[in-house]
């Protein structure tokens, strides 16, 4: 078992682990961009800034609601929307230069 998080942003894909699973992460792991850290979600959050991300889908299906706090908490000036079945459906993100 691999733990991380994993951000799919339209085409681009990254998984977020830590050391103890990168060896697995990149045996696994061939459709996403893998990202070693020691802080998850500060990472994933200074990468959604950085792709200027300030909306983002999730299905509350794939979250506990202590996960969903915890990168609520830390991923800060983004929006959630809460779509049941999202992640088996098309994923989307909005850029704040591409907003239609």
């Amino acid at each position: 078992m691999i733990i991380g998080l994993l951000l799919s942003l339209g085409s681009e894909k990254f998984f977020f682990t830590d050391g103890r699973y990168e060896l697995e992460a990149k045996e696994v792991i061939s459709s996403a961009d893998i990202i070693v850290t020691n802080n998850l979600y500060g990472e994933a959050n200074r990468l959604l800034k950085s792709l200027n991300i300030d909306t983002l889908i999730y299905d509350p299906n794939d979250w506990t609601i202590f996960s969903f706090d915890i990168i609520r908490e830390t991923i800060s000036d983004i929006q959630f929307i809460q779509e049941v079945n999202f992640s088996h459906n098309e994923k989307d993100c909005k850029r704040r230069d591409r907003r239609d």
